[in-house]
C-alpha cells in the first residue's frame, strides 16, 4: 500500500505537551536553531514558527532553563516543500520533574479533563444533598423509591477491591437453597438513579468518561459525593443497586432450568474486604475471629466467621469455573500490578508488585458471570 493522502491529523486540533531542543547542542536567542520534540513519541519533530515575547524575555537571562521546561505548542503547517511541520509556541505549563507539572502535561497529552465541574452540576446534586441524614450525612432512601425495590439488606453481601479503593462500586453474595445448589448474587452501584439522562451531571460524566487513576490522586468521573459516598456500597448503610441472582452448583455451572434474575434492591453491605485479607483467609492465614483484622466487618451485621466461611465459599465454586473455562481454551492476559509508595510530597519513592492470586480471579470469575445475564436483561 502506499499513502497518497493525509485527510486529518489529530494533533493539529489540540495544542501538543512538549519540550525544546537545541538543533546543534548550543542555546542561542535565535529560536530558528530550536526544535520541539513532543512528549507524544507518535509525533515527530517541529520546527519552531513563532515563540511568544515573554516567554523569551523569560528565558533570555539563563537559556539554558529551555531544556528543563515543557511548553505548549500548536500545529501551524506542513506544506510539501517542508521537511518537517511547522509549530507556534503558545505557552509555558512549568519547569520538568515537579509531579504536578508531571502530572499536567501526562494528562493534557493524553486530553484527560481535570476541571471542576459546571455550576449546574452542583446546583444539580442539591437535591441529593438535600436527602442526606444530618447526624450520619448518609443517604435516606426515599419511600416512594423502598416500594420499587426489593430490599435484601439483612443478606450477608460484602465487598472485595483493592486496599485503597475508596469507591465500592460491586459487592457479592451466595446462600445455599438445597443440596448441591447455591443462590449467587452480584450486586452492581445503582448509578442510574442519580445520573439522569441530559441532566448537566449526564453531560459531564460524557465529558469525562472514566475515572483517571494516578500515583498520588484521582479523577472521578462523577462528583465525589456519588463515587464515594451515595453510589459507593459502603459497609453498614443501605445503598441502592441492580443485583443479578444466578442458580449455580457446587462445579461452577450455572443451571440452565434457572434463568438468571434481575431486580432493583436495596443492599447493605456488612464488610468491606480487601483483596489482601482474601487472600488469606484463602491460605488458611485468617481462620476465625481471633486472626481476623479489625476494621473489616461490620460486627452488628455478620461476624468474622459468617464472613470467613463464605468468602471459602464463593471461591471453591468460583476456581471450578475458572478450571473449566481455562481447560475450553480462554484467553487470560496476566500481568503483574504496582502499587506506589508515596512520600509526604507525594512523589512516588518506591512501589510494591502486586501478584494477581485466587482472591482476584474470585471476583473476576462472577463478573464474567454476568455475561450470562443477557436474557434476563431484556426483562427489567
Amino acid at each position: 500500500a502506499k499513502i497518497v493522502f493525509i485527510k486529518n491529523r489529530p494533533f493539529a486540533q489540540r495544542d501538543v505537551i512538549l519540550k525544546v531542543e537545541p538543533i546543534f547542542g548550543e542555546f542561542t536567542m535565535n529560536m530558528s536553531n530550536y526544535y520541539a520534540k513532543p512528549i507524544d513519541k507518535k509525533l515527530p519533530g517541529f520546527s519552531i514558527s513563532r515563540v511568544p515575547t515573554e516567554i523569551i524575555e523569560d528565558l533570555k537571562n539563563n537559556l539554558s532553563e529551555i531544556k528543563n521546561r515543557y511548553f505548549r505548542g500548536r500545529f501551524q503547517s506542513w506544506e510539501v516543500t517542508q521537511r518537517s511541520p511547522q509549530m507556534q509556541i503558545v505557552g509555558c505549563l512549568g519547569e520538568t520533574g515537579k509531579i504536578e507539572i508531571e502530572t499536567q502535561a501526562l494528562l493534557e497529552e493524553n486530553e484527560v479533563l481535570d476541571i471542576e465541574f459546571t455550576p449546574e452540576t452542583v446546583e444539580y446534586l442539591e437535591k441529593f444533598k438535600q436527602q442526606l441524614d444530618p447526624v450520619t450525612n448518609e443517604f435516606i432512601i426515599p419511600q416512594e423509591e423502598r416500594a420499587k425495590r426489593s430490599n435484601i439488606s439483612d443478606q450477608t453481601i460484602f465487598s472485595i477491591d483493592p486496599v485503597t479503593a475508596r469507591d465500592l462500586d460491586d459487592a457479592l453474595s451466595i446462600k445455599k437453597i438445597e443440596e448441591n445448589k447455591y443462590l449467587v448474587g452480584v450486586h452492581i452501584a445503582d448509578v442510574s438513579y442519580f445520573v439522569d439522562q441530559d441532566t448537566p451531571l449526564d453531560k459531564d460524566a460524557q465529558l469525562r468518561t472514566t475515572s483517571v487513576y494516578l500515583t498520588h490522586r484521582v479523577i472521578p468521573m462523577l462528583p465525589r459525593l456519588l463515587c464515594e459516598n451515595l453510589c459507593s456500597l459502603n459497609p453498614g448503610v443501605e445503598r441502592l443497586a441492580f443485583s443479578i441472582f444466578f442458580v449455580m452448583d457446587d462445579q461452577g455451572e450455572i443451571l440452565k432450568d434457572k434463568k438468571p434474575i434481575i431486580c432493583k434492591t436495596i443492599i447493605k453491605s456488612c464488610a468491606k474486604l480487601s483483596y489482601d485479607v482474601v487472600q488469606e483467609i484463602i491460605d488458611g492465614k485468617i481462620t476465625g475471629p481471633e486472626n481476623f483484622p479489625d476494621g473489616y466487618v461490620k460486627s452488628d451485621l455478620a461476624d468474622p466467621k459468617t464472613i470467613i466461611d463464605t468468602c471459602l465459599l464463593l471461591n471453591k465454586i468460583a476456581q471450578k469455573r475458572r478450571e473449566k473455562r481455562m481447560e475450553n481454551g480462554s484467553l487470560t492476559f496476566e500481568k503483574s500490578k504496582k502499587r506506589f509508595i508515596m512520600n509526604e510530597n507525594l512523589y512516588p519513592v518506591e512501589y510494591l508488585e502486586e501478584q494477581r492470586g485466587e482472591a482476584n480471579f474470585l471476583v473476576e470469575e462472577y463478573m464474567f458471570c454476568l455475561l450470562y445475564t443477557s436474557d434476563a436483561a431484556d426483562d427489567l
